[in-house]
């Protein structure tokens, strides 16, 4: 008896300590965007291009979605599947800047669609900085007619250039746009750990950027935010003064409870590589205690469903029901305690932040209805 109960708290020990680690890099950590060329370009014209299959092709080469096709020196997009067999795949293909794709390149695929510059989308922008009590920060800024403007927060460990898919819906609305940076961003401040507080800390850097477009003419903003940016702004709304000139807030597969994704994430993981046994319950516990005590992660404060602040905010809330990542009941769920404030748009077979590339129409209609609504002047 005393072995079995000594094993049990080795085991948790030892294994918590081990997994905490795991949370820190596949959670926390902010690495920066890299690209993986390993994709060979077989031929391309002016409307599609052919890539090589290979032997373990991915789910991204096969697929549909509207996808960026990343080269050393250009970018370009592709979209439906024109043919396919054992050896090769052909997709729609529209090219956006720089050198073309040539037979025998390598390239990558990846979802954010677009190259880090808003004027391949032919909208005039400047680079403006803004500061929090953190330091000074870069943003894009789009200008519009409106007086409600946007301010696009991005997720872990990506760049601004995410929100260039919605960015056009927000430009039609007259809407100006800002896309800002925050810390550990590449070009921004840095922490010494590097590690996401999923808005603990973030928020700040947020608020910076709102005053700033208070400051420029805002009368009122509209928050867009993507993963972790849905949850740097829960924080701000649940923290700063300056969250009563939010009227609305759109939230794309956002990161809101950072526990539960931990959960998700360790309830689908082999507790040893290829060994088809889950990570039980219990590890995953003592992982996040001990993650706590190494890496100062209070899991409650970055539980925002548990303690929503969106009082007067009209919410739209987009997640694709692939997403693993972000589980999507975590939407689900605040959609429901919410009421008539949230709307909750599902995208079957989107996985995470991919809602635009799976059915770009759609995506780009539910986000012009519900700016028209919000933006629609007193009667």
């Amino acid at each position: 008896m005393v072995g079995l109960v000594a094993f049990f708290v080795i085991f948790h020990v030892a294994g918590g300590w081990y997994f905490s680690s795991q949370i820190r890099s596949d959670a926390l950590l902010v690495d920066e965007h890299s690209f993986n060329y390993d994709i060979a370009v077989l031929s391309w014209n002016e409307t599609t291009i052919t890539f090589d299959v290979g032997s373990d092709p991915s789910e991204d080469l096969l697929s549909d979605e509207v996808l960026g096709v990343a080269l050393a020196d250009g970018y370009g997009q592709v979209g439906k599947v024109v043919e396919l067999d054992g050896n090769s795949i052909t997709r729609t293909y529209t090219h956006l800047t720089g050198e073309t794709p040539m037979p025998g390149d390598l390239v990558d695929l990846e979802g954010f669609a677009y190259p880090p510059d808003p004027g391949v989308l032919g909208v005039e922008f400047s680079t403006v900085s803004y500061s929090s009590p953190f330091g000074e920060f870069p943003a894009w800024l789009v200008d519009g007619d409106s007086s409600t403007w946007a301010i696009f927060v991005h997720g872990r460990g990506v760049h601004m250039r995410e929100g260039l898919r919605i960015l056009p819906t927000l430009v039609e609305a007259g809407m100006p746009t800002m896309m800002i940076s925050y810390r550990n961003d590449e070009a921004s401040p840095q922490t010494e750990d590097r590690l996401a507080r999923f808005g603990a800390t973030e928020w700040e850097d947020l608020e910076g950027a709102v005053e700033y477009a208070l400051d420029h003419g805002a009368s009122e903003v509209v928050l867009v935010g993507f993963s972790m940016g849905g949850a740097i702004s829960m924080a701000f709304l649940e923290r700063s003064p300056l969250a009563a000139s939010v009227s609305a807030v759109i939230f794309d597969s956002p990161a809101l409870d950072v526990a539960g994704m931990v959960e998700a994430r360790a309830a689908d993981t082999d507790i040893i590589p290829g060994v088809p046994i889950k990570v039980p319950a219990s590890l995953t516990a003592a992982a996040k205690v001990f993650a706590d005590i190494r890496f100062d992660v209070t899991w409650w404060l970055v539980d925002y469903p548990s303690h929503p602040n969106v009082v007067g905010v009209q919410i739209l809330l987009i997640h694709g029901d692939d997403d693993g990542s972000v589980p999507v009941d975590q939407s689900i769920s605040l959609f429901e305690s919410l009421g008539e404030v949230a709307r909750l748009e599902l995208f079957p077979g989107a996985g995470h932040v991919r809602s635009w590339n799976v059915d770009r129409d759609r995506y780009q209609r539910v986000v012009a209805e519900f700016l028209a609504d919000i933006l629609l002047p007193p009667s």
